[in-house]
C-alpha cells in the first residue's frame, strides 16, 4: 500500500465497519482486555504502518492515552528513574504513554504542574512525594486535585496521602524498626541518632521508629543521643562532632534519619580521627549516593520502582471509582556491612 495508510484503510483489510476499527485502535481499550476482533483490528494497524491520531483518540477516550507523573524533586536522578520505570511499566502494558513533570522542589509549582496534566487531558495521574515533604497540605493542591477527579481522571499519590484519592504511602516507620534489628544482631549497643528536621513527618517517623526498634531489644537511646540537624547541613556535622566528642560515652554507631545529612557525618567522623565502621558505624535510613570513601553504610532501600508500579496501576484502574491505600513497609539492603567484626573472619 503506497500513500499514508488511514484508518478506511485499515477497516477494509480487516473487514470491520469504521467505527468498530476507531473503536479498537482509537477507544484505548486496555490491551489485556481487547476482544479478539479489537486485536485483530490492531494487528492489521499495525502491519499495514497505521499511526492513529492523538486528538482522534482523545476525541474517542474523553481523555487521552497519557498517564502523568509528577515528581515533587528531581535532584536525586536514581530516585526519579526508579520511580518512571515503575510507572512507565504499569503504563504500557496498559497501552498507555507516560507524560513526567517536576515541581522543582517548589509547593507552588506542584500546584501548577496538576493544573497542566488538567490541561493536558490525562487520563491518570502519579504524584510522588520523593524528597520527604508531604505535600498533603499544600495550599491549592486539594482544588487542583479536586478539579482533575471531576473531569474523569483518577489520581494516585506516592508517598503521602490526599484524602479522596488512592495512595501508596511507605512504611517508614516499620522501615526504621528493622533496620535496629541489623544493627543490634551486628552487635551495636551505643547507637545515637540524627534525627533531621523533628518539623519533617518522614524524619519523624523514622527517629521514633528507631527508639522503637531499639527498646524492643532493650536498649534505651538517651536523650542527649538523640540530635536534630534541621534543615542545615553545616548543622548534621556539628551535631555529629558533638556526638563523637566523649570517647568513653562515645557511640558505637549513628544512624542518620536524613540520606542528605550522610556526607557531613562521614566528613565530621573523618575530622574526629575516627574510622568508619572500625571507630564508629553509620547506618542511614533511605537512599543515598553519597561516596563513603571506604566506609561502609547500611541503609534502608526505599521500593520505589515497585510502589510507583502500585501508584500507576491505582492511577489507571479497570474499575474507575475505587480509591485504595496500600502502604508498603521498606525492605532492607545492606550496601556493605557494619558488622565491628568485618575484616575478624
Amino acid at each position: 500500500m503506497t500513500g499514508k495508510v488511514t484508518l478506511s484503510d485499515v477497516a477494509r483489510a480487516a473487514g470491520v465497519s469504521l467505527m468498530t476499527a476507531s473503536r479498537a485502535v482509537n477507544g484505548g481499550a486496555d490491551q489485556r482486555r481487547r476482544t479478539p476482533n479489537q486485536q485483530r483490528v490492531v494487528q492489521v494497524a499495525e502491519r499495514l504502518g497505521y499511526v492513529p491520531d492523538a486528538s482522534a483518540q482523545a476525541i474517542a477516550r474523553g481523555r487521552t492515552s497519557t498517564l502523568g507523573l509528577i515528581i515533587t524533586d528531581t535532584h536525586d536522578s536514581q530516585i526519579t528513574t526508579a520511580v518512571y520505570d515503575g510507572v512507565a511499566a504499569e503504563a504500557s502494558a496498559r497501552g498507555l504513554s507516560v507524560s513526567m513533570m517536576s515541581a522543582g522542589g517548589d509547593r507552588d509549582q506542584l500546584v501548577a504542574r496538576v493544573r497542566d496534566m488538567h490541561r493536558l487531558r490525562v487520563r491518570g495521574l502519579v504524584i510522588a512525594a520523593v524528597d520527604g515533604s508531604d505535600p498533603g497540605h499544600v495550599p491549592g493542591l486539594r482544588t487542583a486535585v479536586d478539579a482533575l477527579t471531576r473531569s474523569g481522571c483518577v489520581v494516585c499519590t506516592l508517598g503521602f496521602e490526599l484524602e479522596g484519592v488512592s495512595a501508596v504511602t511507605l512504611d517508614e516507620r516499620e522501615g526504621a524498626r528493622s533496620l535496629t534489628a541489623v544493627l543490634v544482631a551486628s552487635g551495636y549497643r551505643r547507637p545515637a541518632i540524627l534525627a533531621g528536621s523533628p518539623s519533617n513527618p518522614v524524619h519523624d517517623a523514622r527517629s521514633h521508629g528507631l527508639i522503637e526498634g531499639f527498646e524492643q531489644h532493650g536498649l534505651a537511646v538517651e536523650a542527649d543521643r538523640v540530635r536534630c540537624s534541621g534543615e542545615r547541613r553545616a548543622s548534621a556535622a556539628a551535631e555529629t562532632a558533638a556526638l563523637l566528642s566523649r570517647a568513653d560515652e562515645r557511640p558505637d554507631v549513628i544512624i542518620v534519619v536524613s540520606p542528605s545529612d550522610v556526607s557531613e557525618v562521614l566528613d565530621a567522623t573523618r575530622g574526629a580521627g575516627l574510622a568508619v565502621p572500625a571507630d564508629v558505624a553509620v547506618a542511614v535510613c533511605g537512599d543515598t549516593n553519597t561516596p563513603t570513601h571506604g566506609g561502609a553504610l547500611t541503609r534502608i532501600l526505599t521500593p520505589w520502582r515497585d510502589a510507583s508500579e502500585v501508584a500507576a496501576r491505582y492511577a489507571a484502574p479497570e474499575q474507575v471509582g475505587v480509591v485504595t491505600v496500600q502502604r508498603m513497609a521498606l525492605p532492607l539492603r545492606p550496601v556493605a556491612s557494619v558488622s565491628k567484626l568485618d575484616g575478624a573472619h
